[in-house]
């Protein structure tokens, strides 16, 4: 993405400014169920606490989605 349209509210103006987006992928697992978030979000505690981040989190079984396979398929090709 080259860039995300801001609105003044001041002056009513629309403005473009240039943000580096790049996604990140993290694998959860706990007990029967696998868990995928994909976003922008980074492990810090200004993307939990202040930055505009995007995350899609996606919930299943273990069953359904074996994070073991889907990380060889990505990682190791």
């Amino acid at each position: 993405m080259e860039g995300e349209s801001i609105l003044s509210h001041e002056e009513e103006e629309e403005e473009t400014a240039k943000q580096d987006i790049h996604a990140k992928l993290y694998f959860w697992r706990r007990d029967s169920s696998s868990e995928l978030y994909l976003g922008s979000l980074n492990s810090t505690y200004s993307a939990f606490n202040g930055n505009v981040e995007l995350v899609l989190r996606l919930k299943t079984t273990r069953r359904r989605l074996d994070l073991d396979k889907l990380s060889k398929d990505l990682f190791l090709g």
